[in-house]
């Protein structure tokens, strides 16, 4: 449970983001080292800020590569767990922005 709250308040430091609609999410890796993961997400997004040392990223991605909506997500490494924590405010039509973040990140390391 430590890992959710670092990542929450990794989050929290943007604006609007509310706790309530943050979505959690935790990946087992193998073989991913950090400069890899950060290498994946500056592909297919845009890194907001890394931590070197604490082995996490924030980062702004899209649900797909043609979606118009972006959400940001913060990703921990440790011991071979990806934990994920995605927030997207979402319009009048619910997209579900969030959830499919988490499993493009998933695609993306597996």
């Amino acid at each position: 449970m430590e890992e959710k709250r670092y990542l929450l308040n990794l989050l929290a430091q943007f604006p609007n983001v509310k706790e309530s609609k943050i979505q959690y999410s935790k990946i087992p890796v193998d073989a991913l080292s950090f400069v890899k993961l950060c290498r994946l997400l500056s592909e297919n997004g845009r890194v907001l800020e890394t931590d070197e040392t604490a082995h996490s990223v924030i980062a702004a991605l899209s649900a797909s590569p043609t979606s118009m909506n972006e959400g940001v997500a913060a990703v921990l490494l440790l011991d071979k767990t990806l934990y994920l924590a995605t927030y997207a405010k979402e319009g009048l039509f619910k997209q579900h922005t969030a959830e499919r973040i988490i499993q493009r990140i998933t695609e993306l390391v597996n």
